[in-house]
């Protein structure tokens, strides 16, 4: 089997949304391309307050979630939030962890180190901040 993803969005308040991310079979390439237009939030602006990763089959001894934008046609991918920790952890993003979009759009990788274990991430969004 090969590297798949599932995206729910599920909706706490009118600007306020947890996407859950299911993968399976991740390795350290692997991406999940989060498309507003298709699950149907808007993601243009808005900011990250909770980042959740937990590991379910394989054996990664670390990952590092990283979610990324990118804020202008052209331009480069630009960092969010990230953080390496153990597989089965809760990351509170530290301060405001603020997005631009252009295309509406987010990129999301869990990046073990080694393997090719099942993630299930969370990130807790405020859109429109």
């Amino acid at each position: 089997m090969a590297y798949a993803n599932t995206i729910t969005p599920l909706t706490m308040a009118p600007n306020e949304f947890i996407l859950q991310i299911s993968e399976t079979e991740c390795g350290p390439a692997d991406e999940c391309v989060i498309d507003g237009d298709v699950i149907g939030l808007n993601l243009i602006r808005g900011r990250v307050t909770r980042q959740t990763c937990v590991r379910g089959a394989g054996a990664a001894v670390t990952h590092a979630p990283v979610l990324e934008s990118v804020w202008e046609l052209g331009g480069a991918r630009q960092v969010i939030c990230q953080s390496e920790v153990d597989p089965n952890s809760r990351v509170d993003v530290q301060g405001v962890a603020q997005f631009y979009t252009y295309d509406n759009v987010l990129y999301h990788r869990s990046t073990p180190n080694a393997g090719t274990p099942d993630f299930e991430t969370i990130y807790f969004i405020e859109v429109g901040e």
